[in-house]
C-alpha cells in the first residue's frame, strides 16, 4: 500500500507559513498572491490562503513545470516562485520544511517555509495497515519529517522523498514489475498517474462534492482512518457477491428442472422470475448492511 503524505496524510487547510528573505510590500505579496493562484499545487494553495489580505492581479504567459514551479508576467513584472533550482538558487543548504522560493525579474527576494499539519490518527491508521501488509510512503517534500516517520514505517527503504509526479508513476510501475498488488493512496490531483497506474487507486478528498479526480474510488479525508475497516468490509461484500450469484445459480438450476419437466406454467414462471430476482436483490441488501455494522461503518 502506497501513500503520498502531501494533502493525504497532511491537512491542506491547516499549515503555518513564515516569509524568510528581502523585506516584501503590499504590492509585491500581491504578485505573489495572483500567481499562486493560478497553481493546484497544495504549496500554492497554502500560499495563496495565508495571503488572502492582499490583491490580486491578472496573470499573463502562466507557466508550470511539474515538480519545478510556476512563472508568469504581472503588471510586467517576471514572477517566479518554486524550488531552489527554478528561481537559479544552488546552494540552499538543509531544510526543516517545504520551501518555495520567489523571484521578481531575476532577482531573488527569499522563500516561504511552509509547516503541514499531519491529520488526527494518522500514526494509527499506518499501524493498522502496516500489521496487514507493506507501507510505503512517497512524499514530494525534503526529508525533515523522515526521523518521524521511520518511527512509523519500520522499513525505511519504503520512504521516498524529493518525489514529482513522474517518480511517483515510476515507483507504482516498478512495484508492479515486482509483481506486487498495490494500492495507491493519494490526493487525486498531482498524483493522478500514479493513481490510475496502481491496481487500485484511491483519492483522498476534502471536499467529495467537488472533486473529481481519476481513480477507481473516493475517500472523504475525515474518514480516511477508517481505511482498514472498509478494505475489510470489501472483502466481507466480496463473500456476498459470491452466495448471491450461487443462490441465483440454484434458481437457475432448479428452475430449469421444473421448467423442462412441464411442470410450472407460464403463468407462474412469470411471476416466480422476479420474487427470485428481488430475493437476491433483498439477502445482498441485508447480508451487505449486517457486514458493514460489524465493521462500524453504520
Amino acid at each position: 500500500m502506497v501513500f503520498d503524505k502531501s494533502r493525504t496524510l497532511t491537512d491542506p487547510d491547516l499549515f503555518d507559513v513564515q516569509f524568510e528573505g528581502h523585506p516584501q510590500d503590499h504590492y509585491n505579496y500581491s504578485l505573489i498572491k495572483s500567481l499562486a493562484h493560478q497553481s493546484r499545487h497544495p504549496l500554492s494553495r497554502a500560499l495563496y490562503s495565508h495571503l488572502a489580505k492582499y490583491d490580486e492581479m491578472e496573470v499573463f504567459d502562466f507557466k508550470e513545470q511539474e515538480g519545478l514551479g510556476v512563472e508568469g508576467i504581472i503588471m510586467n513584472q517576471h514572477v517566479k516562485m518554486g524550488s531552489a533550482a527554478f528561481v537559479g538558487l544552488t546552494d540552499v543548504g538543509a531544510q526543516e520544511a517545504a520551501r518555495v522560493h520567489v523571484s521578481l525579474n531575476a532577482e531573488y527576494q527569499g522563500y516561504f517555509t511552509i509547516r503541514n499539519f499531519y491529520r488526527p490518527n494518522w500514526q494509527q491508521l499506518l499501524r493498522l495497515i502496516q500489521a496487514a501488509g507493506d507501507v510505503h510512503l512517497l512524499s514530494g517534500d525534503n526529508d525533515a519529517e523522515k526521523d518521524v516517520l521511520k518511527a512509523i514505517i519500520t522499513n525505511e527503504t519504503h520512504l521516498r522523498f524529493y518525489q514529482s509526479p513522474k517518480d511517483k508513476l515510476a515507483y507504482i510501475r516498478e512495484l508492479n514489475r515486482q509483481h506486487q498488488q498495490v494500492m495507491m493512496v493519494g490526493d487525486g490531483l498531482n498524483d493522478v498517474g500514479a493513481l490510475k497506474e496502481a491496481k487500485i487507486g484511491i483519492a483522498v478528498a476534502d471536499d467529495v462534492y467537488q472533486f473529481s479526480p481519476s481513480s477507481d474510488a473516493i475517500i472523504s479525508a475525515d474518514a480516511l482512518v477508517k481505511l482498514p475497516l472498509f478494505m475489510r468490509f470489501a472483502k466481507s461484500a466480496l463473500r456476498v457477491v459470491y452466495a448471491a450469484i450461487g443462490i441465483s445459480f440454484l434458481y437457475n438450476v432448479v428452475g430449469l428442472y421444473f421448467a423442462v419437466t412441464g411442470q410450472l406454467s407460464p403463468l407462474f414462471a412469470a411471476i416466480l422470475m422476479p420474487l427470485s430476482s428481488a430475493s437476491v436483490v433483498v439477502f445482498t441488501s441485508l447480508m451487505v448492511m449486517g457486514a458493514a455494522k460489524r465493521q462500524g461503518l453504520l
